[in-house]
């Protein structure tokens, strides 16, 4: 499940932390830790503070930190500043610097016709991203910069 899900004040789901709300009323104590990268603000900079911290770190979402939007910081730069992380997450699990990330996709060829590839077709056939005499499209190419450059 993505990020979006669990950050608290979503500015996609109406502000609200569909996971979170559904735990809090069973009962349950939540410790929210988004994880995400050196990038505070929509396009390419990234913040030099970072660059001490080693990845992977967990670090509570105060101070200046806690500061930072967090959708920018989960989506490698986002143009929707809110909420900032602190008001969105207890915590937040660096994971190293932007340009140093990569994305790993399962090819086609890798895929096709295993339980996996079956598994992820039928939750896109569930969501309608498909339609059922859709074929799924998989990715042709294994890795990729997670963030790639505008």
């Amino acid at each position: 499940m993505g990020a979006m899900h669990f950050l608290r004040n979503s500015p996609r789901h109406s502000g609200k932390s569909v996971v979170e709300s559904t735990l809090r009323k069973a009962g349950a104590k939540t410790y929210v830790i988004v994880s995400g990268t050196n990038t505070p603000n929509e396009c390419c900079d990234v913040d030099h503070r970072f660059d001490s911290w080693p990845a992977p770190s967990v670090v509570p979402a105060r101070g200046w930190l806690g500061e930072l939007p967090a959708q920018s910081l989960m989506e490698g730069g986002s143009p929707f500043n809110k909420p900032k992380l602190k008001d969105g997450a207890d915590a937040f699990l660096y994971l190293g610097p932007r340009d140093t990330l990569t994305s790993v996709s399962m090819t086609r060829t890798q895929l096709e016709g295993t339980p996996y590839g079956k598994e992820i077709e039928r939750r896109l056939r569930i969501t309608m991203v498909l339609q059922q005499d859709e074929a799924p499209v998989f990715e042709e190419k294994e890795e990729s910069p997670q963030f790639p450059r505008p």
